[in-house]
Parts: structure tokens; C-alpha cells; sequence
């Protein structure tokens, strides 16, 4: 199976905020000239480089007279690549901005996603909400610092929203850590009892148990303004009710987790319905037995397991936000209905057989070879 090539976050970038200045710390040490606009807000540093690099004094002072002649211009550090975090932290602990974010992408090259020392944090460190289930010490983290982004698409135009919520942890794209662990007991909790699977499936068998797990358990709320709650996963898990973004956020860490292993994220822009944009959530996942990314919204399965509309090629009545960390490959074939249930009828009788002992281990072919060859 072809490999799934990701296009670096830098190589996508989107500068859509002409008062945000974008420069990678590779271009500094090339000593390249940083045009400023007139009333600068913040500027985006792209750390991209070794230790040795990381030390050149001389950066570091050209950035600090920066910011001594703007002293309200905010310090946006993004980093691609783990090696880079630590680099990322040093160089944020010498610059003297009084607004200092540093963020991670929900990037594969960010492979090993238990080793990033969260412990010594020097600012606003912002974190994929993934990354909370597979982190071992994520316990132990920086409680004052840390903050988990909700979204796969966010931050878009090279600028954090810097604010006093966000500074508190105050919930809205970003979890704080104490809520963030609310959410990691309430998914283990699920992960343990009612989707411990017993037998071996594949991964977009498990995507139909871990959807059928949210159709039987949550509903979409009569009055979604009754209560904030409806938008985040550990509310919606609770209470049974969830508007669309919690569904989604639900979905993703459902599965985006050391249990099921399958990389979901969530992804955020609207839906048209008769010429009129609605805000909208839903998820992206890629499944190892494809060589394609899947759009997939749980809010369109139907109560009878219906999934006709869950899985939807990329088209005009979904707008998406796109994000800045690469591209991907989505499929723009609409999966069978048949071929759908067929897949959940198998997978319950795979779970069933498990669970009396029959270990079953599925042998599943290319994805894409299946689908063309059968319908």
C-alpha cells in the first residue's frame, strides 16, 4: 500500500492576516530582513532548527529590539517536529515578548507522541486534545501553561487568539488540563467496559462500533443553547446530548486513542443549506486499509444505523476550514450504503464470537480494492 505523504505544515501555510508576520528561524540565520506593517499584532516564528542553531545570541537580540520597539506585539512559536520543542521553549524563555504562545501541530512527524517533556513549560504551550490519551505523564504536566487545541484546522492564518479565557484555560477551542483529564477518565471509563473490544477488526470496522456506541448513547439536543455543554465530548459523553461539535470531538478521541489507533481528528466550518452557511463540526480520519483520508459526520447517521450520509466525499455544501498542517488525500467517492451495514453486521458478529471465546483475526484487504470490486 502506497504511503500516505505528508506535505510539511510550512509548505501550507496560510497568510491570511496581513498584521501577522510569518519568518522561520532558518530565515534568521540566513540573516534575511524582517518587513514590518505598520501596526504589527504578532509575529509567527517557525522553529525548524538544530541546537546549535537554537543558541546564535545574535537572533535572539535582533528579536528582542523587535519587540522592545513593539512591546504589544505578541510571540507565536510554531513547531513541526518534536526535536524542535526544546528548542522551541529555550528560545521562548530568552525573548522578552509579553505575550508568548508556543504551539504544536497534530502533525505525523510527530510520531512519538509520550515523549514531550511538558513538565518545565516557560509559556502558553498549546497541545493536539489528541495527544492527551496517548501521552504517558500527561498527568504531571504544566497545569499553568499547558493548553489543548480542539481542532485540527485551528489557527489558520499564523495567529493564536491570545486572550484572558484562553490565559485561565477557560474552555472554548482549548481545554485547560483539569478539564482535559475530566475527559481522559470519561473516555478510559468507555474504553474499559462498553467498546473494550475482544475481537481483532479492522480500522473501519471499528469506526462503525465506535459511531453505532454514539447513535445508541447520544442524542442531539432539542435546545442547543440550554447549556454550553452540548459543544465539548466529556459533557456529551455524560449526558447523552450533543450538538454537532461534541459529537465530533467525541468521535475523535474515541478513536484517536492507544486502543483503537486510528488518527481522527476534528475539523471545523460549515454546511450550506439553500444558499445559507451554518457553522458546522465534523471529523477527518485516515483508515490503514486505504490509501484516502475519509470525511465522516456522526450527526447524519440515522437512528436505524442508517450511515448513508456519514461517510461524504469533499464537496460545495461543506466548507471547510482548511488547515495549516499539510494536505490530504480525500476520497471523493461516495461509500455504499450496503456496503456500510454489511461492514457493522460483520463487525458485531466478530465482537459476539469474541466474546465467547473465539478469537477471530480479520485479514482485511485493501479498502479501496474491496469497494471497486464489489460495487
Amino acid at each position: 500500500m502506497r504511503e500516505i505523504r505528508f506535505i510539511s505544515n510550512y509548505e501550507n501555510i496560510r497568510k491570511k492576516d496581513p498584521n501577522c508576520i510569518t519568518i522561520s528561524y532558518h530565515d534568521l540565520i540566513k540573516r534575511k530582513i524582517i518587513i514590518l506593517p505598520k501596526d504589527p499584532i504578532s509575529l509567527r516564528l517557525l522553529v525548524d532548527t538544530s541546537k546549535e542553531e537554537a543558541n546564535d545570541i545574535k537572533i535572539i537580540e535582533r528579536l528582542n529590539t523587535i519587540f522592545r520597539d513593539y512591546p504589544n506585539m505578541e510571540l507565536h512559536i510554531n513547531v513541526e517536529a518534536e526535536h524542535c520543542f526544546e528548542n522551541a521553549k529555550r528560545i521562548a524563555s530568552l525573548i522578552n515578548a509579553n505575550k508568548k504562545v508556543i504551539k504544536l501541530f497534530p502533525d505525523m512527524l510527530l510520531k512519538d507522541r509520550t515523549s514531550l517533556d511538558l513538565k518545565n513549560l516557560n509559556c502558553i504551550t498549546i497541545i493536539p486534545l489528541q495527544y492527551l490519551m496517548w501521552h504517558n505523564e500527561i498527568e504531571n504536566a504544566d497545569s499553568k501553561f499547558i493548553r489543548f487545541d480542539r481542532r485540527d484546522c485551528s489557527d489558520t492564518d499564523g495567529r493564536i487568539k491570545y486572550s484572558e479565557r484562553m490565559n485561565k484555560g477557560v474552555r472554548g477551542n482549548f481545554y485547560n488540563l483539569r478539564d482535559a483529564l475530566k475527559l481522559k477518565r470519561t473516555l478510559l471509563q468507555i474504553l474499559n467496559s462498553a467498546l473494550k473490544l475482544k475481537g481483532i477488526h479492522p480500522d473501519f470496522q471499528k469506526v462503525l462500533l465506535v459511531s453505532q456506541y454514539l447513535s445508541k448513547h447520544i442524542v442531539y439536543p432539542d435546545d442547543i443553547n440550554k447549556k454550553l455543554g452540548y459543544h465539548y465530548a466529556n459533557d456529551t459523553l455524560k449526558n447523552g446530548e450533543g450538538v454537532c461539535e461534541g459529537q465530533a470531538e467525541a468521535f475523535m478521541m474515541l478513536l484517536n486513542n492507544p486502543y483503537m489507533k486510528i488518527d481522527c481528528r476534528l475539523l471545523g466550518g460549515s454546511v450550506i443549506d439553500d444558499g445559507i452557511p451554518y457553522g458546522h463540526a465534523w471529523n477527518l480520519l485516515q483508515i490503514r486499509e486505504s490509501e484516502l483520508w475519509f470525511l465522516y459526520d456522526q450527526t447524519y447517521v440515522g437512528e436505524d444505523q442508517d450511515y448513508q450520509y456519514a461517510f461524504f466525499p469533499l464537496n460545495q455544501d461543506y466548507q471547510v476550514v482548511e488547515g495549516a498542517n499539510g494536505k490530504y488525500q480525500i476520497t471523493n467517492k461516495k461509500i455504499p450504503n450496503e456496503f456500510l451495514k454489511r461492514e457493522l453486521e460483520e463487525a458485531n458478529k466478530i465482537e459476539i464470537e469474541a466474546r465467547r471465546g473465539k478469537h477471530n483475526i480479520v485479514i482485511r484487504e485493501s479498502l479501496d480494492e474491496t469497494i471497486a470490486r464489489k460495487y
